[in-house]
C-alpha cells in the first residue's frame, strides 16, 4: 500500500476503490493518534490539519488530522463522522511540535493538542436525552426523581445533563439517567456544538438609485422613519459602515419603523461578521534610533547570524534591548517576513504592549490567556495565512499557525513563567528553539540576568553571545543600600517591618515627588496563624500547608487549592486563645504603611488585586499618571516595568528568597533581586535600591552590589557540576500522587527499585516535597538524573515509560497517579 499523498489524490479515478485513512490527534490523555477511514464522499475534502469529528465510546469528539494514508491497519476502524473545517486550522510545522513535545516531554499527544488549541476548536459532544416513543406511561414504575426528570421532558423537547442536575437539585445524576435508558424510558443522543460564533453586525446600505428629497417628503407623516432616514444621511458623511445598532439609537427609533423602510425598499439590512478585537487608531512612530552602543550590539548580532542562528542577548536593566528588538522585528516584516516575540507573562506587560501598537500598528497582534475563546479563535484564524505579522504572546502563543516565521523573540528567557505547571510540563524558551531549528528561523534570547542553562550555552559556543552592558541614555546605574535587620532590631530602629533607614527615604522620596516600588514576594497579610502557647498553625484541610491570613477579607486560605474557612479565634490542639500572625505578606505591608504614613497615596499589586482582565493595566495606568506614591508588590512589579519617576525601590525581606530547597533558588533568588533593582531610576533622575536583610555578608547579595553575575556563575556551575545538576546534566521528575500515604510511599519505592536495575545511580531514590499533600493527593518525587553529552536519553525516557506502566498496571496501584515532568523548574 502506498501512503497517501497529493499525486496519489489526484489519481483517484484510478484508484477510487482504494480507502483511505487518516490519523487523527484528540485533546484527550491517549498517549498516540488514532486511525479512522475516510467516507469516500469525503475524501476530496481531507486535508492535513483540518478538523474531524470522531466517536470514542459512544461520545463525538472534533479531532486534528495529523497524517492521511492508505496503510490499512491490522485493526478494525471507524469511519470519521463529517469534517468541520472549510481550510486546515494549523500547518505541518505545528504538528511537527506537537510530536516533538510530546516525545521529549514524555507527555500524550492529546495533552499536547489540549494545551495548544484555543478552547473553542476543541469539541467534545454533549448528551441531550429524550423521552422515548416505545414508553408505555408506566409512572408507578418509577421512582420520583425518575418521575421528575419525565415531567420536565413534558415541557420542553430534551434534556442535557445540566438541566437534570437543575431538576433534582443534586450533581450525581447519571446513575439516574442510565436507569431510565435501561428501563428505554430515555433516549440518548450526543451532538457536537460548535463553541466559536462569530461576532456579527447588522449594516444598513442604500440602493444608488434612490431620490432623497423625494423618500423625506414621503415620510412627512412618518416622523420616525424619516428620523431614521435623517440620522442615515448625516452619519454617512462621516463613515461608510452604518451599523443598524448606531442607526437606531441615534434616530431614537424602534426596529419595527426600521423594518418598515426595509419592506419600503429604502433601506437594505446585511449581516457581516466583524473582527472582536477592533485595533485603536493610533499615531504611528518609527522605530526608535538607536544608541552607539545599542547599535554595536545590533551589528554584532547580524554578524553572529552568519554562522549561527541563535544569539543571547545580555543587557543590564534599563539598556534599551527592547528597541534591538523593535529594528530587527521591523528589517524581518519589511522582508515579507513574520516574528513571534515570546514574554514571560503578557498580563504584565502592557507597558510593552502598548510601546509596539505605535511601531508596528495592526500588523501587532497580541495573544494570550486573558483573552476570552471566541476573541483566542479569531487571533488564531487572522495567523492562518502567510502575511507579515508580528505576534506578542506568553508561552501559549508559540503554537499559533504561523508558517512565514522569519524571527522569534525570547524576552526574558531567564523567567520560571515559560515552563508549563500542568501536564505537559513543556519549556516555552526550549521548544521556541526547537520551532525555530526546524523552519531555519533566527532567535534571540533576551535578559539581563540570563539563565546558567543559556549563559552555560553560550559560552561553549553553541549560541552566540553579545552584551550591552550601559544603561539607555547613559542613565547611572541605581545606588544598592544594604540594611542589617538584626543590627536595627538591636538598636530599636525598626518601626512594624521596617527600619529607619527604609522609612526616611520612602518618606524623603516622596516629599521630593518621586515614586516608590516596595517589593515583598508573598502576598495575603500573614503567611500563617500560629498559637503562642504550643506553637499549633493553622493548615488546609486538603493540603500539608499553613493557611495565609487575608485581613481585607476576614479569611484564611490555602494557596495551593483555593480552600477558605474562618479566621481561627482559639488553638486547635491547646484550646489557648493567644493566636498570633507569623511572617509578612504584601497586604500586611501596605497595612503597615497606611499607619505610618497616612499621607501616602499607596497601591498593591498581587494576585489578590490584579486578578481580573484590566485591574493590572488600572494599577499600572495610575503609576503612570503619577497618582500612586508607593507601590507594593510581588514579583508582579518586576517584570516589564518601566516608570521614569520611580527612583527608589526597597526589598523589605531578602533573606525569604534564599529559603526556598530547589538546586536553583540562588539563581532565583539573583535574577529576582537584580530585577526589581533595575525598575528604579530608568530615566535621568538617579535611583536607589535599599535590600532589607539579617545576612549582609550573602554570596547573592554581594554579587548584586558589586554586579558580580560572571563569580556568581562561576561558583554555580562548579557546584552544579559537583551535585550532578543542569546544564551537566537533564532531570526527569516523577511525581506520584494518591490519596493514601501508604500507597504512594510503596508505589514510589517499587518504580524506583525498578529504575534502578538499568539506570543504577541515575535514579536518585524517593524523596518527599515540602508541600508533601495537595488536594487530599499524598505526594512523592523520584528524580532521574541522565548526562546530557554521554548518556542515550531516548532509551532511558523508554525505559522510565515501561516502569510507569509496569507500575500503574498493578491493581494496588490503578489509583496512583505518575506525573512526568521533563526539564523540571
Amino acid at each position: 500500500m502506498e501512503e497517501w499523498s497529493p499525486q496519489l489524490h489526484n489519481k483517484m479515478p484510478t484508484i477510487i476503490h482504494h480507502i483511505i485513512y487518516v490519523d487523527v490527534i484528540v485533546a484527550l490523555n491517549i498517549r498516540k493518534a488514532l486511525t479512522y477511514s475516510v467516507p469516500i464522499e469525503l475524501h476530496n475534502e481531507i486535508e492535513i490539519g483540518k478538523r474531524v469529528q470522531i466517536s470514542i465510546k459512544s461520545k463525538n469528539y472534533a479531532a486534528v488530522i495529523s497524517k492521511i494514508h492508505t496503510i490499512t491497519p491490522a485493526f478494525v476502524v471507524k469511519p470519521i463522522i463529517d469534517i468541520l473545517d472549510a481550510r486546515p486550522i494549523l500547518h505541518q510545522p505545528q504538528l511537527d511540535l506537537w510530536f516533538w513535545m510530546s516525545d521529549y516531554y514524555m507527555a500524550t499527544i492529546g495533552s499536547v493538542m489540549q494545551a495548544a488549541l484555543p478552547g473553542a476548536l476543541k469539541l467534545s459532544s454533549e448528551s441531550y436525552f429524550y423521552l422515548s416513543d416505545s414508553w408505555d406511561n408506566q409512572w408507578d414504575t418509577l421512582t420520583v426523581e425518575e418521575q421528575k426528570i419525565i415531567e420536565a421532558l413534558h415541557n420542553q423537547p430534551h434534556l442535557t445533563v445540566a438541566d437534570v442536575q437543575q431538576v433534582l437539585m443534586k450533581k450525581s445524576v447519571l446513575p439516574i439517567i442510565n436507569k431510565l435508558s435501561e428501563k428505554r424510558v430515555l433516549i440518548i443522543a450526543e451532538f457536537l456544538q460548535e463553541k466559536y460564533k462569530p461576532k456579527t453586525e447588522e449594516i444598513v446600505t442604500v440602493s444608488n438609485t434612490i431620490d432623497w428629497q423625494q423618500i423625506i417628503n414621503d415620510l412627512e407623516r412618518s416622523h420616525k422613519q424619516q428620523n431614521i432616514v435623517l440620522a442615515w444621511l448625516e452619519m454617512s458623511k462621516l463613515s461608510k459602515m452604518i451599523t443598524k445598532k448606531e442607526l437606531l439609537k441615534r434616530a431614537d427609533a424602534t426596529t419595527a419603523q426600521m423594518q418598515a423602510l426595509v419592506q419600503k425598499k429604502i433601506f437594505i439590512v446585511t449581516t457581516i461578521e466583524v473582527n472582536r478585537i477592533v485595533p485603536k487608531s493610533l499615531q504611528m512612530q518609527s522605530t526608535p534610533t538607536l544608541s552607539i552602543a545599542q547599535k554595536e550590539c545590533y551589528d554584532a548580532i547580524n554578524k553572529i547570524w552568519e554562522h549561527k542562528n541563535t544569539v543571547l542577548l545580555h543587557g543590564i536593566t534599563g539598556s534599551g534591548k527592547t528597541n534591538i528588538y523593535m529594528q530587527l522585528a521591523k528589517e524581518v516584516l519589511s522582508s515579507g517576513k513574520q516574528v513571534l516575540f515570546l514574554l514571560p507573562e503578557i498580563a504584565l506587560t502592557h507597558q510593552i504592549t502598548e510601546r509596539l501598537k505605535h511601531f508596528f500598528g495592526p500588523q501587532l497582534k497580541v495573544y494570550h490567556s486573558k483573552f476570552n475563546h471566541h476573541e483566542r479563535v479569531e487571533i488564531w484564524n487572522s495567523c492562518l495565512d502567510s502575511s507579515p505579522i508580528i505576534v506578542l504572546g506568553a508561552r501559549s502563543a508559540l503554537f499559533l499557525p504561523l508558517q512565514n516565521i522569519g524571527l522569534i523573540l525570547v524576552d526574558e528567557e531567564h523567567d520560571s513563567s515559560y515552563k508549563q505547571g500542568d501536564d505537559p510540563h513543556y519549556q516555552a524558551r526550549d521548544s521556541a528553539l526547537v520551532l525555530a531549528a526546524m523552519q531555519k528561523v533566527k532567535v534571540i534570547l533576551g535578559s539581563a540576568t540570563p539563565s546558567v542553562e543559556s549563559l552555560y550555552l553560550a559560552r561553549t559556543n553553541k549560541y552566540g553571545y553579545v552584551q550591552l552592558n550601559t544603561r539607555y541614555n547613559d542613565a547611572e546605574p541605581s545606588k544598592i543600600t544594604i540594611i542589617n535587620t538584626k543590627d536595627a532590631s538591636k538598636r530599636k530602629l525598626m518601626h512594624m517591618h521596617f527600619s529607619q533607614e527604609m522609612l526616611e527615604r520612602i518618606e524623603q522620596n516622596m516629599a521630593d515627588g518621586n515614586q516608590t516600588m516596595v517589593f515583598q514576594n508573598r502576598r495575603g497579610y500573614a503567611p500563617c496563624l500560629q498559637c503562642h502557647y504550643c506553637d499549633w498553625t493553622a493548615k488546609c484541610k486538603h493540603c500539608d500547608v499553613s493557611l495565609t491570613y487575608h485581613k481585607q477579607k476576614h479569611e484564611m486560605r490555602c494557596h495551593y487549592c483555593g480552600y477558605v474557612q474562618a479566621v481561627i479565634t482559639q488553638c486547635g490542639n491547646c484550646g489557648g486563645n493567644d493566636i498570633r500572625q507569623k511572617g509578612l505578606g504584601t497586604e500586611r505591608l501596605e497595612d503597615d504603611l497606611k499607619t505610618i504614613l497616612p499621607l501616602a497615596r499607596l497601591a498593591r499589586m498581587d494576585l489578590d488585586t490584579a486578578r481580573n482582565k484590566d485591574a493590572h493595566q488600572e494599577i499600572l495606568g495610575k503609576m503612570e499618571l503619577g497618582v500612586i506614591d508607593i507601590l507594593i508588590g510581588t514579583q508582579m512589579i518586576s517584570k516589564g516595568l518601566d516608570f521614569g519617576n520611580v527612583t527608589l525601590v526597597c526589598i523589605v525581606n531578602a533573606d525569604q528568597l534564599f529559603m526556598y530547597p530547589d538546586f536553583r533558588t540562588n539563581e532565583k533568588a539573583l535574577q529576582l533581586i537584580t530585577q526589581v533593582a533595575g525598575r528604579a531610576g530608568r530615566a535621568e533622575k538617579k535611583g536607589e535600591v535599599l535590600i532589607q536583610t539579617s545576612q549582609p555578608e550573602h554570596p547573592i547579595l554581594q554579587n548584586v552590589i558589586n554586579n558580580e553575575f560572571t563569580s556568581f556563575y562561576e561558583r554555580e556551575l562548579l557546584q552544579r557540576d559537583q551535585f550532578k545538576y543542569p546544564p551537566f546534566y537533564r532531570l526527569i521528575e516523577l511525581k506520584l500522587l494518591h490519596k493514601k500515604e501508604e500507597t504512594v510511599q510503596q508505589a514510589a519505592y517499587e518504580i524506583q527499585e525498578y529504575l534502578k536495575k538499568s539506570l543504577g545511580a541515575r535514579s536518585m531514590g524517593v524523596s518527599i516535597p515540602p508541600v508533601s499533600r495537595i488536594r487530599n493527593q499524598y505526594i512523592r518525587i523520584v528524580l532521574v538524573k541522565i548526562k546530557r553529552e554521554s548518556d542515550d536519553i531516548k532509551a532511558i525516557k523508554v525505559f522510565i515509560q515501561t516502569a510507569i506502566d509496569h507500575l500503574v498496571f498493578k491493581p494496588e496501584y490503578k489509583q496512583v497517579l505518575v506525573r512526568t515532568n521533563v526539564d523540571p523548574g
